[in-house]
């Protein structure tokens, strides 16, 4: 009998009958996520209660938090009498021989590492009845338990020196497991532990502050070595929180680590870093399925939208960590921890160290040239459009042209408005909402468009003949090189539209 009905297993129509069918059902695993990603795992814990329970030399006391493959104890070390946080796998996790692998590999690779900023494996037994491991105990809440106290007690935003300092210790704490070979992959406030100083002895209000604290990086439980792949496909279909997942963490498919082990974390690590800056995600998502959308593909949100006080240099840092694409973040923890502390000291922040074709690359493939194209691409169209009818008429008006001639272009104008402007404006329009296939036709339409105009200007006009006959030279060559110019930037900036989205497509696919 199960005891919660989104524990029950989703039911299947193996043909449905109709259109209507397979959106309820749709809709029904939509729900069944939406509820599943919002209900915290403190509220089942009730089931798993094992208080007063022996494990090896361990007396368990009291449930400390969740996670995706065990529940946290805190236990009564019997031969020391000290304390500990002991995580034992969940009942399914026993049963499924691949989820039991995963626990062994957390124990395994988090037993590896020692480093003041990650929380201490003191011991593991995974061939018993009942595997566990035994870690080092910390007795202050975690960072989103402690962000929201400080949110509860209505204090505003905390100190973004308080908060860079904070951030630039988890830095170096992942550094160091990176440096072992091992990237974290689950990088969220439930997973960072704070402890009070030694030296602090703050109470009440003024004790909430960051400063008062050192952070623990804990739960290696999705943590791999370099030669392992990013995706499990037989045992999830997402590897990680989809809060703090980077774009290319939302992979259906299995494929091969980053260049770089580091990208993924520091992605995590620049939304932790947003959110404690701003209270707010960097992403928009009301919906599970909206958020994975929203990371891959749609611009974050920039710190001036919640606070005026943090320095320029502060978004530059969380603009490196929440790049879209890999290859242009940070290229390791270390680097992210030095900008931190300078930006904290008021220094310049360290210059990026790519070449000046590599620079130009990534500026043409940054998200916000989709949206740069699309509307350039609306407006221009628009704006040639009025200025053909408007051209054509004056030039009629004031003699310029006769009216045979004039009405012969307002035909032309009406033909390039039909099979290249609007086309164009569509392309510009669906490049706005994030369309791949839209930004290729975009730019090869503004190619053409501009292969067009310079032919006309350097050989023989193809359309709006009668304009240069017998015309002012000049003016044609105004028009040619207005013309040369708008046209020109829209083929660019299509083309960099492209570059946006292959870059994205290639960080998702990674």
């Amino acid at each position: 009998m199960m005891d919660d009905p989104s524990d029950a297993p989703l039911e299947r129509n193996s043909r449905p009958d109709d259109e209507t069918s397979l959106i309820d059902s749709t809709k029904d695993l939509a729900e069944r996520l939406d509820r599943l990603w919002s209900d915290g795992p403190e509220s089942k814990l009730s089931r798993y209660s094992a208080q007063g329970r022996v494990v090896a030399h361990y007396r368990i006391q009291d449930v400390l938090g969740s996670g995706g493959f065990g529940v946290v104890y805190l236990a009564e070390d019997l031969d020391s009498g000290g304390w500990a946080a002991l995580k034992l796998p969940r009942p399914e996790v026993l049963l499924d021989p691949e989820k039991r692998k995963r626990f062994s590999s957390e124990a395994t690779l988090a037993s590896q590492l020692r480093h003041p900023g990650i929380v201490r494996v003191f011991e593991t037994d995974l061939v018993s009845a009942t595997p566990y491991i035994a870690s080092e105990w910390c007795d202050g809440p975690n960072l989103g338990e402690w962000l929201a106290e400080w949110t509860a007690q209505s204090l505003g935003l905390p100190s973004w020196k308080s908060v860079a300092a904070l951030v630039a210790e988890i830095a170096d704490a992942i550094q160091y497991a990176h440096e072992q070979g091992i990237s974290h992959r689950d990088l969220k406030p439930a997973n960072i532990l704070l402890t009070r100083r030694e030296d602090d002895s703050s109470s009440g209000e003024d004790g909430l502050h960051l400063s008062c604290y050192k952070a623990q990086v804990a739960d290696f439980g999705l943590a791999k070595m370099a030669s392992s792949t990013w995706a499990d496909t037989r045992s999830s279909l997402l590897v990680g929180t989809p809060l703090y997942m980077s774009p290319e963490q939302m992979s259906r498919q299995p494929s091969s680590v980053p260049r770089s082990i580091a990208a993924s974390d520091i992605y995590s690590l620049g939304v932790i870093l947003f959110e404690l800056l701003t209270g707010h995600s960097p992403i928009r998502g009301e919906t599970y399925f909206e958020l994975l959308d929203n990371v891959q593909h749609q611009p974050r949100r920039r710190l001036n939208q919640f606070r005026s006080d943090t320095p320029k240099a502060m978004e530059a840092i969380c603009s490196r960590c929440l790049e879209k694409n890999p290859e242009g973040r940070y290229s390791n923890m270390g680097a992210l921890a030095s900008d931190l502390r300078n930006c904290f000291q008021g220094k310049p922040l360290a210059p990026m160290r790519r070449r000046l074709l590599a620079r130009f690359r990534h500026w043409c493939s940054r998200p916000k040239r989709m949206v740069s194209a699309g509307w350039f691409a609306l407006w221009g169209q628009v704006l040639l459009g009025v200025w053909m009818l408007l051209a054509t008429s004056f030039m009629s008006s004031y003699g310029v042209a006769s009216a045979r001639e004039s009405s012969g272009m307002l035909v032309q104008a009406a033909i390039v408005s039909l099979f290249l402007n609007l086309p164009t404006g569509w392309a510009g329009w669906k490049t706005l909402q994030g369309s791949r296939l839209a930004a290729w036709i975009g730019a090869f339409l503004g190619t053409f468009n501009l292969a067009v105009v310079l032919w006309g200007m350097l050989v023989s006009p193809i359309l709006f003949q009668d304009l240069y006959t017998g015309h002012n030279s000049f003016f044609s060559l105004n028009t040619h090189m207005m013309l040369t110019i708008v046209l020109g930037a829209q083929a660019f900036l299509f083309w960099c539209a492209v570059m946006s989205a292959e870059a994205t497509k290639r960080a998702i696919s990674q």
